[in-house]
C-alpha cells in the first residue's frame, strides 16, 4: 500500500513515517543469558527484513 520494508523489522509507511515492528520473542532471544546465543540471534536478525521468530529461536538453540 505504498510503503517499503527495511532491515530488522523497520518499515516506512505511505506517508513517509518509519516504524519498527518488534515481536515479543525478540527480547527473549537477544536477552539470552548465554552471550554467544544472544549474538547468534542478533546476527540472524541483522540479515532479515521481516523478523521471523522461528529463525531467531533456531539461532539460539
Amino acid at each position: 500500500d505504498g510503503g517499503e520494508e527495511s532491515r530488522c523489522g523497520w518499515l516506512k509507511d505511505k506517508f513517509g513515517l518509519s516504524w519498527q515492528i518488534i515481536p515479543k520473542a525478540l527480547g527473549k532471544c537477544l536477552g539470552n543469558p548465554d552471550p554467544k546465543k544472544a549474538q547468534n540471534a542478533m546476527q540472524a536478525m541483522m540479515k532479515m527484513n521481516k523478523i521471523i521468530v522461528a529463525d531467531l529461536e533456531k539461532a539460539v538453540e
